[in-house]
């Protein structure tokens, strides 16, 4: 029925001599009707439809396992998983692209959150810089020479399923116990008092 009227309208601006307007409807009625296959998704179920996360294999959801890698860091210092456990703190990985709402990130983690739990250990994860030397560059430019930084040669991207803004926190046994985007920060610092 829809159809039928689209289609109404499209003749009459072709008979009316508007072409212009005519290519619009007809552009219209194409989009529409390339849409119908997606109709189901106007009317979600309301349940979650992902696979069930396999726990306690390596992968990016919770209750997986972060794997193993070995990046550098601004300064030039490897890190790897088992040295960012070694002391024995939960791990906050931080993706940053420098830009402003990752600085606000940042920011509001470095001065709201951070000093409440001493006893957690803040990496920022630099995902597209590429190298070291504009890692550094970037990282100082944004006034954060202070905190520590990889440099992410796609490996964490990849492991977990990072991008901006991505906040995963790895437990002392490696577990990952949120991967998520910042947001407000309180989910954070719910999880991070539970700890």
């Amino acid at each position: 029925m829809f159809f039928n009227y689209l289609s109404g309208l499209f003749n009459k601006a072709l008979f009316a001599g508007n072409y212009l307007r005519s290519i619009v409807i007809f552009s219209l009625v194409l989009s529409l009707w390339g849409c119908n296959e997606f109709t189901d998704d106007l009317n979600p179920s309301g349940s979650d439809q992902r696979a069930a996360v396999v726990e306690d294999v390596v992968g990016s959801e919770e209750g997986q396992i972060l794997g193993d890698f070995t990046l550098k860091s601004t300064v030039g210092n490897t890190y790897s998983k088992d040295t960012l456990l070694a002391a024995g703190q939960p791990v906050v990985l931080y993706f940053t692209m420098w830009c402003p709402i990752c600085d606000s990130h940042m920011s509001h983690y470095i001065n709201e959150i951070a000093p409440d739990f001493p006893n957690v250990h803040y990496i920022a994860v630099d995902f597209v810089s590429g190298n070291v030397d504009a890692a550094y560059y970037s990282q100082s430019d944004a006034g954060y020479l202070s905190e520590t930084v990889l440099v992410d040669d796609g490996t964490l991207k990849a492991a977990l399923q990072g991008s901006m803004g991505a906040t995963i926190v790895v437990d002392v046994d490696g577990s990952i116990l949120m991967n998520e985007d910042y947001k407000t920060g309180s989910r954070l610092r719910a999880l991070l008092s539970t700890l």
